[in-house]
């Protein structure tokens, strides 16, 4: 409805196939096997790309019937939508095609096994505790100060703004941003200060051992809970 002239709806998915060259899944989890086991696919002609996080690429494979180059796996956050965030593209075998169409998107992050790609997803995951610190600072101006709840949550929130996007700024051609941003504090200033007790507080270290929760629920070793 909001992109008619882009975007078609067909009752039937061998019709889609028939008509495209890149195809996507996007079912749910126990619906993938049986819906790639019912479409006849191309050997030479399509690609498949999967949004489905659980799914195996040997499974991927073995149902649509599809040689091993020719399938990957993605993930993706709400916020590419707007062309924002990046996607996480699972394909060992290089597909420059689908690279270059996911760059335009917004970004993307290309992982050469799914080892790797479970590990990257815990990137994914970072949104819960990001919005958990904000709301704690907010609500500790709210204590602290004479603010609305409105005027709180807008500082706290142009306050991250402002921090992700000076993190932005070259990360693409330098590896050692995070680094030289901490490097760059003012030494014996209230940042560097700050870090320094968060760390001496077992902050880092927590944020290291929910990082090790996520990816072992992800890899389906434990229920993903920390124990007291």
């Amino acid at each position: 409805e909001r992109f008619p002239d882009l975007v078609t709806v067909h009752d039937d998915n061998q019709e889609i196939l028939d008509k495209a060259d890149i195809i996507f899944i996007t079912v749910l989890p126990e619906q993938a096997s049986t819906v790639l086991k019912s479409l006849k696919f191309d050997p030479k002609r399509h690609d498949l790309v999967s949004l489905v996080s659980t799914a195996k690429l040997d499974d991927l494979v073995n149902d649509s019937g599809l040689d091993a180059s020719r399938v990957s796996k993605m993930i993706c956050l709400p916020s590419i939508a707007s062309h924002q965030g990046v996607c996480l593209h699972c394909c060992p075998t290089p597909n420059p095609l689908l690279t270059s169409m996911f760059r335009r998107v917004s970004g993307v992050v290309t992982l050469k096994s799914e080892k790797e790609m479970e590990a990257a997803m815990v990137s994914t995951c970072i949104m819960g505790p990001v919005y958990g610190i904000m709301r704690e600072s907010r609500d500790w101006l709210l204590r602290h100060t004479s603010l609305s709840p409105q005027e709180a949550s807008y500082l706290m929130i142009q306050q991250y703004i402002g921090a992700v996007q000076d993190a932005e700024r070259d990360c693409e051609t330098n590896p050692h941003r995070l680094d030289d941003l901490i490097e760059e504090q003012t030494a014996g200033g209230l940042n560097e200060q700050a870090l320094a007790n968060l760390e001496q507080l077992g902050g880092l270290e927590a944020q290291r051992r929910v990082m090790d929760a996520t990816v072992s629920r992800i890899r389906g070793e434990t229920d993903g809970s920390i124990g007291g």
